[in-house]
């Protein structure tokens, strides 16, 4: 058949749609001819093709389409494509067909594909991009191509076979796809799909099983009763994987096949109550109605109870196994929510809430799991429902706590979790907290007499929380408490043997009133003078002796209460503390001074107890008000602490060996709290005890455990190489498998960062060993050449003691890896303490310098990337301590390794160390040896191993982002590496290092836009490449890619504003405001307000169009907020009002009043309509009121469903009429 003219435009020329296609047959007749590899100029052809299809019509897409699909499969079968090009090609498929509204070249496509696959020539990777090609067109298709599924099933099921594990990987997602756009159509091929996955689910292959719990999400979609088992059977085996993306896949299946079934439930009820309602009229809905009587109701409880069932499972099952398991069944729940309407989860909070509470109340046999069953359920309360409810179900949400509260008293870790998630709860609701303070006040008072001291405490922390929501209510508080605490002191004095009852009135109602205290500097409204001066008398009546003085269980609880409330009293700032120094002085003196032989354990407790706090008042005392903190004020203090170090190093390893864990952790607590007092003093002013506190820290961090800051100190930029970089979700899994949950450090309740301490107790071990690795790097700097070399040698020694490797007994050597880290720490923050003073070791010490390298190389072959980084950082701050000509030689040691060692580990940590170095160098002194570097680097690139890829990548990212402009000679070439290497084979070769290679070179390209950002043209190929380079990152799923494609984006905005169209972005930035991820969200925004700076008119004119529908549940899974099509400021106070992040907020304050100030002066009337509609908006009276319209979830999910139990497209509007009812702090704002 003879094929149609190209269509022209007016003066004759080709449309741009027909000369692409043009290009494209002569791009491909080249590359056939010359046997050349170009699918970076395909593709160079092709990513734009959105923009493309948006300016051609239907007649012209229909005139070319014929022409164009054998092209786009010729790409795919013939040319070995790479997945960027893979991901175009699908876009024109699917784009071209739409644009045509033509689906019969699209089967035409997918059935060659089909074949292709049956093919033998081609190879593996050919054909798992074919069968990429089938998913997408169904995914975008639909049922335009649903005379297909029969046979395409059939081929996927058949392929799961194959020997190539990107393939059967490949199979699975097209059958996700086939089922989630088909929908109930092809509901009928699912019990066979549920055979060929048991097969699935236990691949070898990681990836495999991943795809099937993916699979297993869009088949629970389409809920059937006899279905259902087979599914959540499959769900949960794949939930006990070893593999964290495996169980998360599996738990997002398992809430997306419970949120189906009660669906379901829900639109049979709603069926049944028609036919009840109608009377006996309808006989053919008779049959229907029996039919349906057979399948289970699923009521919210019923599912909840399905689901935490999972989390129980105790066959042949490890603790860590059940802890992985759990972490994952708390994501399920959450998902669960997630696929709910509001109205649903909001009329059942109180059995929400009692259902989840059983996963607390069974089991629980070990701390560890009773600390994880409480992060769970925190877990589930914060991200199901606190997040996604308003103002009105927030304070329903508080009233059933409070009620949880009263029943599970005697419960500690429930009445623990309610009140943690009570301050939460404050927070959100600031002074709209009004209303339930007469509720909230009476159960707080009481608890904080609770038995239990977690409960006690953060019964405080609850009441300060609610003293910083409600300001207003502050000083009414802390006389409550100041009435209690006074009460409670009155009934021990007089009585002759003090009650239980009473000790608990008085513990707590001094850490009430500590609590208040901390925070009368937040409050607007502060407190009256007397009243402090009333709570400082207070505390020194308790400490004045009584009656009961000798009794030592009394003294302790008389001095630690008075000492909570001194210690919150220096919170206030010289202004209060100035006046009273001298009384102060007084009692730490008499406190301090006081002699009690260690000798036992009894004798250490109370000698702990005794002193614990007053040294904790010593340190906030020195935090809070450095102006007062003079040599005349701390002479005295250190020779009080010099006493209290003489009291714990004369204790007998004897003694230390009797004690109970109990006592430990009390004496932990006691000598982190001495540390902390040296740490926050001038170093000056206790040069004596530098040798003492040297050695007593060395001997105690020796045998101590690993310190928690290990992670925490590395780079966190250098998180891309691995071990994998991970996104927010995962960050989140990992935290749900804590250490503890109960607190022992009481200061936690006067703190300013309580949250940490709250989220996850440090044990107490740990956060001494974190104090004195600080401190000991301090102390290392004072002392000479010397006594430096014994630390170090001493601790080297140490680890050497400790066996070499693993035993059969023990895989991994904790304790040699526990010295190493705490080792390399002290290194690090030595070096990061010299760089900072601009000192460097003289010359006398170039043999401890030569010592410290020697134990720093080892680790550039470790095991662990974790310790290949450290090393990396150590090297590169000695080379900026030690000047040009150590750099030199450093310079020239590693490039001789890179050369000589073809091992591609050690090449790889090798390559980081030239970018580390450049990193501490910084910008002045790394211009010497910048043509070395890159040049080195861009060696390694041209023919880069997967891994090797990464760290050269990484490292040539910290030489331009170190270089800033300097880099410019080096920008051109650069920038055509790192875009070239999107089209090089090894990328996306193994799925755990694609994100990592993607992510890599995005930062390149990102970093060398700052320094070539003038000389971009607004029609050049550098411009074209940034853009295709951020259309390809924001098309992936993964947040980090899609963050890194958002700050290319603001890099553009910011150094090359001459080639920026606004339009082109806002669409993209406006996708990320639904974003579940919290950094995505503030990327957006920030980027936004950029654009808004440079073309404000642009943003303010832009209008929202409604997300595309998709019957997929799993595209729910990062939505925040439905949308439906409005001006951007109306979306952007909508954010703003249910942002729950502090500083996101603010920055949508400041995006929003700079709209409004470059607009307002044109339009006032929009931004008065906007405000007056926000102000004067109420629950449930849009209509009435004047209030804006927002879409939320509803509760009438079975009104708008189809048999099937599908939403259908009523839905959208029905929830566009729901009113958006704003908080009191956005009405505030308006």
């Amino acid at each position: 058949m003879q094929a149609r003219a190209a269509p022209v435009a007016e003066g004759g020329a080709k449309s741009p749609l027909v000369q692409r296609v043009d290009a494209l047959r002569k791009l491909l007749d080249s590359s056939k001819a010359s046997s050349q590899n170009m699918s970076q100029q395909i593709y160079d052809l092709l990513w734009d093709y959105e923009r493309l299809f948006g300016e051609s019509t239907q007649e012209l897409a229909r005139s070319v389409i014929a022409r164009v699909m054998p092209m786009l499969i010729e790409i795919i079968t013939d040319h070995q494509p790479v997945l960027p090009l893979v991901r175009v090609v699908e876009g024109w498929i699917v784009g071209i067909s739409k644009t045509a509204q033509d689906s019969l070249q699209a089967v035409s496509a997918l059935k060659t594909f089909m074949s292709v696959m049956q093919q033998k020539s081609p190879t593996p990777i050919v054909k798992t991009f074919a069968i990429t090609c089938c998913g997408a067109i169904f995914r975008g298709l639909g049922m335009l191509v649903g005379g297909t599924i029969n046979d395409c099933s059939a081929l996927m099921l058949k392929q799961l076979k194959s020997s190539h594990p990107p393939k059967r990987s490949a199979c699975l997602e097209v059958l996700k796809d086939m089922i989630s756009s088909c929908g109930a159509s092809a509901s009928f091929l699912i019990p066979n799909i549920l055979k060929h996955l048991k097969q699935a689910v236990n691949d070898k292959e990681a990836e495999v099983r991943a795809a099937a719990a993916h699979c297993l999400g869009a088949l629970a979609i389409n809920y059937s009763s006899s279905n259902f088992d087979a599914i959540h059977h499959l769900n949960s085996k794949l939930i006990e994987d070893m593999v964290p993306n495996v169980r998360m896949a599996a738990a997002e299946a398992i809430g997306i096949s419970h949120a189906s079934a009660f669906k379901h439930s829900a639109t049979r009820a709603l069926n049944k109550k028609k036919i009840t309602e109608s009377g006996p009229s309808g006989s053919s809905s008779s049959g229907s109605s029996s039919s349906q009587a057979e399948e289970k109701d699923w009521s919210i409880g019923e599912t909840l109870e399905s689901m935490i069932a999972i989390a129980f499972k105790s066959s042949g099952l490890s603790l860590d196994e059940l802890l992985r398991i759990r972490a994952s069944v708390s994501f399920a729940i959450v998902q669960f929510f997630r696929e709910l309407k509001l109205g649903q989860i909001s009329k059942s909070i109180d059995l929400i809430v009692a259902k989840l509470l059983t996963i607390i109340l069974k089991g629980n046999t070990t701390p560890a799991d009773l600390a994880q069953s409480h992060s769970c359920v925190g877990f589930i309360i914060n991200e199901g429902l606190r997040f996604n409810f308003g103002e009105e179900e927030q304070k329903s949400l508080v009233k059933v706590l409070i009620k949880y509260i009263a029943q599970y008293t005697d419960n500690e870790t429930i009445c623990a979790l309610c009140l943690r998630q009570l301050s939460n709860l404050l927070l959100d609701l600031g002074p709209g907290a009004t209303e339930i303070f007469a509720v909230l006040q009476a159960p707080l008072l009481k608890l904080l007499s609770h038995p239990n001291q977690t409960v006690q405490v953060v019964s405080a922390i609850t009441c300060r929380t609610l003293a910083l929501a409600l300001h207003d209510q502050l000083a009414g508080l802390l006389r409550s408490c100041l009435t209690k605490l006074a009460s409670s002191i009155a009934e021990v004095a007089s009585s002759a043997s003090p009650s239980k009852e009473m000790f608990q009135n008085l513990q707590g109602g001094s850490r009430g009133v500590a609590g208040l205290v901390s925070v009368i500097p937040k409050c607007t409204f502060g407190v009256s003078n007397d009243l402090t001066a009333e709570v400082f008398e207070m505390a020194k009546m308790l400490l004045q002796e009584d009656q009961h003085s000798k009794n030592p269980t009394i003294a302790i609880l008389r001095t630690q209460a008075a000492w909570s409330i001194l210690s919150s009293l220096m919170c206030l700032g010289p202004m209060f503390v100035e006046n009273l120094l001298g009384e102060i002085l007084d009692l730490w003196r008499n406190s301090l001074l006081k002699e009690i032989p260690l000798l036992s354990e009894k004798h250490i407790y109370v000698f702990c107890q005794l002193k614990s706090l007053t040294l904790n008042s010593i340190y906030t005392f020195v935090l809070n008000n450095p102006t007062l903190t003079t040599q005349e004020i701390t002479n005295p203090l250190v020779l009080m602490l010099e006493n209290i170090l003489k009291a714990i190093t004369a204790i007998t390893p004897e003694v230390l060996k009797t004690i109970s864990p109990k006592t430990v952790d009390v004496f932990n607590i006691f000598k982190t709290n001495v540390v902390k007092v040296f740490k926050v003093l001038p170093k000056e002013f206790y040069v004596s005890s530098y040798v003492t506190m040297l050695r007593w820290c060395m001997v105690e961090i020796i045998k101590g455990p690993m310190t928690s800051m290990f992670g925490q100190n590395l780079n966190k930029d250098d998180d891309v190489i691995g071990p994998r970089p991970l996104d927010s979700e995962m960050k989140k899994m990992r935290a749900l498998i804590p250490q503890s949950s109960e607190i022992q450090d009481v200061s936690v309740i006067w703190r300013m960062d309580p949250d940490k301490e709250l989220q996850n107790p440090i044990p107490t071990g740990k956060k001494l060993t974190d104090e004195m690795l600080d401190l000991v790097s301090d102390l290392v700097l004072t002392q000479d050449a010397k006594n430096r070399m014994k630390v170090f040698q001493t601790f080297f020694e140490a680890i050497n003691k400790t066996n070499t490797g693993p035993s059969s007994s023990q895989p991994i050597n904790h304790e040699r890896i526990a010295l190493q880290a705490n080792t390399c720490y002290i290194i690090h923050k030595t070096f990061s303490l010299l760089l900072a003073q601009k000192k460097n070791f003289p010359p006398d010490q170039q043999a401890l310098v030569n010592l410290l390298q020697q134990f720093i190389s080892p680790f550039f072959v470790h095991n662990d990337t974790a310790f290949k980084r450290m090393a990396a950082q150590i090297i590169g701050q000695l080379c900026a301590i030690q000047g040009p000509q150590f750099t030199e030689k450093q310079l020239a040691l590693v490039l001789n390794v890179m050369k000589e060692n073809k091992d591609v580990q050690v090449k790889a940590c090798y390559s980081l160390v030239l970018g580390s170095i450049l990193r501490s160098l910084g910008s002045m002194q790394s211009g010497r040896h910048l043509l070395t570097v890159v040049t080195t680097l861009h060696g390694i690139l041209k023919d880069p191993q997967p891994m090797l890829l990464i760290w050269a990548l990484h490292s040539l990212w910290l030489a331009i982002d170190t270089c800033g402009l300097a880099f410019a000679p080096f920008a051109d070439a650069t920038m055509a590496l790192a875009y070239s290497l999107f089209f090089h084979p090894n990328i996306g070769a193994q799925d755990n290092l694609r994100v990592s290679s993607f992510l890599s070179i995005g930062r390149v390209i990102n970093g060398t836009i700052s320094a070539m950002g003038p000389e971009l043209e607004p029609t050049g190929q550098k411009l074209r490449n940034c853009k295709a380079v951020i259309n390809e990152l924001l098309s992936n799923s993964n947040p980090l890619l899609q963050l890194e494609a958002i700050e290319l984006m603001q890099q553009l905005a910011l150094f090359a504003p001459q080639v920026v169209k606004v339009p082109e972005f806002i669409p993209s930035l406006r996708q990320q405001f639904k974003s579940a991820d919290l950094d995505l969200r503030k990327a957006s925004i920030t980027c936004l307000r950029q654009l808004a700076q440079f073309d404000p008119i642009s943003v303010d004119n832009f209008s929202l169009s409604g997300p595309s529908s998709s019957s997929s549940s799993s595209s729910a899974k990062g939505q925040r907020l439905a949308s439906s099509s409005k001006p951007i400021e109306e979306e952007l106070l909508m954010m703003m009002d249910q942002e729950r992040d502090s500083e996101l907020r603010n920055e949508l304050q400041l995006l929003i009043t700079s709209l409004m100030e470059y607009t307002c002066v044109e339009q006032p009337g929009k931004w008065l309509k906007l405000f007056k509609a926000t102000i004067s908006a109420s629950v449930g009276a849009a209509g009435e009121s004047g209030g804006l319209q927002m879409p939320t979830n509803s509760g009438n999910d079975e009104e708008n469903a189809d048999d099937s139990g599908s939403l259908t497209g009523t839905q959208s509007k029905q929830d566009a009429s729901e009113a958006f009812t704003p908080r009191w702090r956005t009405r505030v704002f308006c």
